[in-house]
């Protein structure tokens, strides 16, 4: 079966940043290269470990999307991305142009969106769908075809979520992550959910009733008085939040699976990239593993922005903070 791998960019590049946070990787000029290298390690082991017929690398788009339309507070709490982060942005972009890894970013999309629209297109037409990420909110379109491959502890270590593995840890299907979270909220979106609602209820709730529909309309089935107050007062919470926990999987993306072809590295691009960020492997990858300007071909497509730069101004894509499970 072949294989769809959609990489979800920021929280990637979030990953690599910190785990240099107490010793920043430099070049000879001061500037920080900790998520370039580390976005390289990591590009490098996926596309050898996971040998994708396809791949996406996908970026939070520029400016407002629906959520924030619903809920002006939608992710309003987070604190701004580090500057020597921020700087790191697009040379990380071009990385993976440079590596053959389409990037797909569009205005008003959330990285979230885009991944479980190529999940859905990639199982329709008959792939095998891994999502690299470790937002909770992907495990939603976890399914029979599509697995979440989870950045776990420190270091490049991963743990694969099928339906089965996210029932362990969650106890309830992915069907119902969705509702989990309309009632526990989000902290690292300021999705509120209900007020003094954690996980543990949240899953025990659902465990029982099946879903928030069924919850709420079966309350007075719930015995404690306390959560059922809480509940019944923050009726509308809930279902907002269930809105905002949703990912959408129909967007018009303007790029087709068979666009997202693993393009070769391109050597001179590479090895010039490497040079000017000073980074000694990435050399290495260029000599050992790339190829010609003229065998490699057209660079991989970008959907969204001008070729290079893809579609917003660093700093756009997203605030401080990432979310993990």
């Amino acid at each position: 079966m072949p294989r769809l791998v959609v990489l979800d960019a920021l929280g990637l590049v979030y990953r690599s940043y910190y785990a240099f946070i107490t010793r920043p990787l430099k070049n000879s000029r001061g500037e920080n290269t900790s998520a370039i290298f580390g976005m390289g390690n990591v590009l490098l082991k996926l596309r050898r470990d996971l040998a994708p017929d396809r791949w996406a690398f996908a970026w939070d788009g520029p400016g407002p999307t629906f959520r924030h339309e619903m809920y002006p507070d939608y992710k309003a709490h987070r604190p701004p991305m580090p500057e020597d982060l921020v700087s790191q942005l697009d040379p990380v972009e071009e990385l993976a142009r440079c590596l053959g890894l389409p990037v797909i970013e569009k205005p008003g999309m959330e990285a979230d969106d885009v991944m479980a629209t190529l999940a859905r297109e990639g199982a329709e037409a008959g792939y095998e769908v891994v999502l690299v990420t470790g937002d909770k909110d992907m495990l939603q379109v976890v399914n029979d075809r599509v697995t979440v491959l989870a950045p776990a502890g420190k270091g490049d270590e991963m743990k694969r979520m099928d339906p089965a593995a996210v029932r362990e840890k969650w106890g309830v299907g992915p069907e119902h992550i969705r509702d989990v979270l309309a009632l526990m909220g989000d902290s690292s979106d300021n999705i509120p959910g209900v007020p003094g609602v954690g996980e543990k209820t949240a899953v025990e709730l659902l465990s029982q009733f099946h879903s928030l529909e069924d919850l709420y309309a079966r309350l007075e089935e719930v015995k404690k008085p306390a959560l059922k107050k809480k509940l019944t007062e923050n009726r509308d919470k809930a279902f907002l939040s269930r809105e905002l926990a949703t990912v959408r999987d129909r967007l018009e993306l303007g790029v087709t699976l068979d666009q997202l072809g693993v393009a070769p590295v391109r050597r001179d691009d590479l090895m010039a990239f490497a040079k000017r960020w000073e980074v000694r492997r990435l050399e290495s990858v260029a000599r050992e593993m790339g190829v010609s300007a003229s065998e490699a071909g057209e660079r991989a497509v970008a959907s969204g922005g001008a070729p290079g730069h893809g579609g917003g101004a660093a700093g756009t894509r997203g605030g401080g903070g990432c979310d993990r499970w």
